[in-house]
Formats: C-alpha cells, sequence, structure tokens
C-alpha cells in the first residue's frame, strides 16, 4: 500500500478497496466470474438522481473535501489565511504521493476537480473494466508460463514483465475504482441546495485550485527522472515486453521461449 502512496492519496480520491481484491483474483483466475463482483458495489450505488449522497464512500470524501474549504458562509467569502495554511498541507502530501506510484492517479484527480474530463475517457472508462479482466488473464497467463522456464535470463525477464504488470494493473483498477466517485463527489459538492449559489461558486473556485495543484504536480514528476520501477511501469503502460526484447536480441537457435506481450 505505501508503494502507492494510499495514505496520502485517500484523502483526495477517496477509499481504495481495488488493492485488497487483486491477490484473490490471480489466485483464482479472471475467468472465475469475480472480477465484476470486484469492480461493482465497492461504494455503493453512487448519486442518487435527487443529487444525494448515495454510498459511503462518497459521502465520506464529500465531509473531508468540504473541511477542507474555509469558506466562512455567514461573511460568503473565503478565509485566505486559513486556505494559504490549507494549501501547503496538500502541498505536503503531493510531495509524499510523488515520492511512489501513486503520482500516477494524480491525473484522474485532477480531471474530476477540474471537470475536464471528455466524453471520449468516459468511453474509455466503460470500457475499462473488460480491459481490467483481460489484464489479469494476462498476468497468470505469464505467471504459468514463468513456472516452467528454466533459462535465468529468460526467466529475469518474464519477471519483470510479471512486476510491471502487475503494478500497471493495480493503477488502471484503482482508477476504474475511484473516478466515477470522484465525479459524484464533485457533483455533491457543487449542487448542494442548503448553500448559497455564491458559496457554490467560492467552493468551485478552492476545487479548481486543488486540481491545478495535481497537474502541476504530475507535470513536475513527468519531468524528473525515473526509477528502475517507474520504467517497468510505463513499459507495461506501452506494452513494452522484457522477454520479447530478449528473444529478438538472440540469434534464432539460442531463442529461448515465446514473445510475450
Amino acid at each position: 500500500m505505501e508503494m502507492f502512496g494510499i495514505e496520502h492519496l485517500e484523502n483526495y480520491i477517496g477509499s481504495i478497496n481495488f488493492l485488497k481484491h487483486l491477490p484473490k483474483l490471480l489466485d483464482t483466475g479472471a475467468n472465475s466470474g469475480s472480477l465484476p463482483q470486484v469492480l461493482t458495489g465497492m461504494h455503493g450505488p453512487g448519486v442518487e438522481k435527487e443529487g444525494q449522497m448515495g454510498s459511503d464512500g462518497v459521502r465520506t470524501l464529500t465531509s473531508k473535501l468540504l473541511q477542507r474549504m474555509p469558506i466562512n458562509v455567514n461573511k460568503d467569502c473565503i478565509d485566505r489565511k486559513l486556505w494559504e495554511s490549507e494549501k501547503r498541507k496538500i502541498e505536503h502530501d503531493l510531495e509524499a504521493i510523488s515520492k511512489t506510484l501513486g503520482v500516477m492517479l494524480l491525473d484522474v484527480a485532477s480531471a474530476a476537480y477540474l471537470g475536464t474530463q471528455t466524453s471520449k475517457e468516459m468511453g474509455i472508462r466503460l470500457r475499462g473494466h473488460n480491459d481490467l479482466q483481460s489484464r489479469v488473464q494476462g498476468i497468470i497467463t505469464l505467471q504459468d508460463k514463468l513456472d516452467t522456464t528454466s533459462s535465468e535470463p529468460v526467466f529475469q525477464a518474464q519477471e519483470e514483465d510479471i512486476v510491471g504488470k502487475i503494478l500497471w494493473t493495480c493503477l488502471h483498477g484503482i482508477h476504474l475504482e475511484v473516478e466515477e466517485v470522484l465525479e459524484n463527489v464533485v457533483h455533491c459538492v457543487l449542487n448542494d441546495s442548503l448553500v448559497s449559489a455564491k458559496v457554490l461558486g467560492m467552493r468551485a473556485e478552492l476545487l479548481q485550485e486543488m486540481g491545478n495543484m495535481f497537474k502541476n504536480a504530475l507535470l513536475k514528476f513527468q519531468g524528473d527522472d525515473q526509477s528502475y520501477l517507474w520504467q517497468v511501469v510505463c513499459n507495461a503502460k506501452l506494452g513494452i515486453s522484457k522477454h520479447h526484447l530478449y528473444n529478438n536480441e538472440q540469434p534464432d537457435h539460442e531463442n529461448l521461449g515465446c514473445n510475450v506481450r
């Protein structure tokens, strides 16, 4: 969990359960029928049409966000001194997240807070569950091949491919889990009938500031040198297989094992 900075991430994207379920999925197999149940129902039904918070996950994160917003309802203004203090806390969290794989999840938080998700991205999410099931099955297939590998170089290449695919699948699964929750949370924050339109406007302003902080933190990270672990994950994201590359580098009579993608 520390590898993904969950302790800090959950303050902004909500409770994360996917990592708890992945080992069971890998043990029982992606075709066992358990994956759809894992991916649905994690946070309840979401937001009802009337705008009420329909799940504990949405309700909890909405409450956390509102507590971060120092809005003086009586004076209809933002307490800028308190907000500067709050932003320093956010920056501290972002610094901690940037040292983990969780930094790759800041894009979903930024898009939700800024309201910049496109219809194309929503379409990708609708296909995401099937894609995730395919990823899990791919990991299981690679693990089966690893068990029959006798060559040390091939074993190491296959092992690196598996590690990368597992980590990228974790990030992909978390992304799917929290994306809709974040949309529902933002909806609750900005469509609260119990406060004035002016207060809603101030909430939107603070969400924009937070979203831009996430976006800038991600851009800064992408400009930094990436460690070996980041590269392994990026290879998996791009479909680059170390086993495949190793085989291509060998003469035909030394090619050990089939290509893996």
